[in-house]
């Protein structure tokens, strides 16, 4: 696994086609497709509260989504845990500004 900050889109679209993929590749630049933070982001944005979005994940799923989720959520879930852990340590004894 690699951490690196990048530009997520964020829809309401599982399991589109790859022709609408690559439109929103061509539009957006996108370095990954979610359908969740987007929504939390726009509360949070508007309740001027801070918020911090931390994403894993594969656009190499597309073919199979129902299958590949099955198949990669406990691996996917696993690492999200650690990283979880492994954050909170690390920012444990900080003050939110």
């Amino acid at each position: 696994p690699v951490v690196r900050p990048g530009r997520i889109t964020s829809g309401d679209q599982f399991g589109i086609t790859q022709a609408r993929i690559d439109d929103i590749r061509k539009q957006l630049n996108p370095d990954l497709m979610e359908m969740e933070s987007g929504s939390v982001a726009q509360v949070c944005w508007y309740l001027r509260t801070p918020f911090l979005c931390i994403r894993s994940g594969s656009n190499r799923t597309q073919n199979s989504p129902d299958n590949d989720y099955r198949t990669l959520s406990p691996f996917a879930s696993r690492q999200a845990a650690l990283f979880t852990v492994s954050l909170v340590k690390e920012l444990g004894g900080k003050k939110s500004s």
